[in-house]
């Protein structure tokens, strides 16, 4: 937005302040993007990029005050509602699908789509909860994503995520990635696959498991345990889990030194642990020579 369509904006909202409406672009960390107006009907706008979309009218929502702080002080926010849209269910927002996903909130003058938008927010959803059809979620500022830990303390397990940049194993070309199709359940949180001999014996614990298909489809759940072709889960999921689902199950790592010697990948463990702990200082001498309680 140029420098002209500030000033016409801010024109605009000195003659009136019934000619515009607030409005809220949902961008999920897997690209799904939503977009709302409290506007009583649906508006198409002209974004930023130039490029024009619909809004749906979604009075439902509220936002707290806005507010600025000077330097780099957090500045947060809440935004909460009611599900009326049906592309946003409490299956997606009980599985996290909207963790981490960026809400930019603006003002539109509706009557006169040439003036273009006024951004107010762009904000970050940090924790999200809901209450039947009633959701309710904390917007971080910018200034939240850099309370972030620059230092690493000493530990005796890995700090990096399984086949990450820092791991850096491909879990993909290593063959620890296998898509299943669901033949049996128990509940939310157990079921049963065609899971190959070879990797029977809690192969995929401590790994994840993504639906690919079913009501919980775009969902992720760390894996508890594995006992042959049974898989527990460590959460049950939001929806419930049907035999026909296909899931994708990643092979995991419980972070151990010994468990990074299984992969080879001992080079690049992201822990100490050969480091002398506390516990090194309450040890004593015993009469066989060892150090320990006697």
């Amino acid at each position: 937005m140029n420098r002209a369509n500030y000033i016409a904006m801010f024109r605009a909202l000195e003659r009136t302040r019934t000619r515009y409406a607030e409005c809220v672009k949902i961008t999920r960390t897997d690209s799904t993007i939503f977009r709302f107006t409290a506007h009583d009907k649906p508006l198409t706008i002209t974004e930023s990029d130039g490029t024009r979309h619909e809004y749906v009218s979604a009075q439902s929502f509220s936002l707290t005050a806005l507010e600025t702080q000077a330097g780099l002080a957090v500045s947060n926010m809440d935004i909460e509602g009611i599900i009326t849209d049906d592309s946003i269910t409490e299956v997606d927002l009980a599985n996290g699908l909207f963790t981490n996903a960026r809400v930019d909130i603006f003002i539109a003058y509706w009557s006169n789509n040439k003036i273009g938008i006024l951004p107010l927010r762009a904000s970050w959803i940090g924790e999200l909860s809901t209450a039947g059809p009633k959701w309710k979620a904390d917007l971080r500022g910018i200034a939240g994503r850099l309370a972030q830990t620059f230092t690493k303390v000493t530990q005796l397990e890995c700090r990096w995520q399984f086949g990450d940049s820092d791991c850096g194993l491909d879990l993909s070309a290593l063959g620890y990635v296998h898509d299943y199709t669901i033949a049996t359940t128990n509940g939310s949180d157990e079921f049963t696959a065609p899971i190959v001999s070879a990797q029977h014996g809690n192969y995929f614990q401590w790994g994840t498991c993504e639906f690919l298909t079913g009501s919980n489809a775009g969902a992720t759940m760390e894996v508890y345990k594995q006992f042959e072709t049974k898989v527990r889960l460590f959460l049950p999921m939001a929806a419930t889990i049907s035999a026909g689902d296909t899931v994708r199950l990643t092979r995991g790592c419980n972070k151990t030194f010994g468990r990074c010697c299984d992969f080879s990948n001992t080079r690049r463990f992201g822990g100490e642990p050969f480091l002398t702990g506390g516990d090194t200082l309450a040890k004593y001498p015993t009469y066989g020579g060892d150090d320990g309680p006697s």
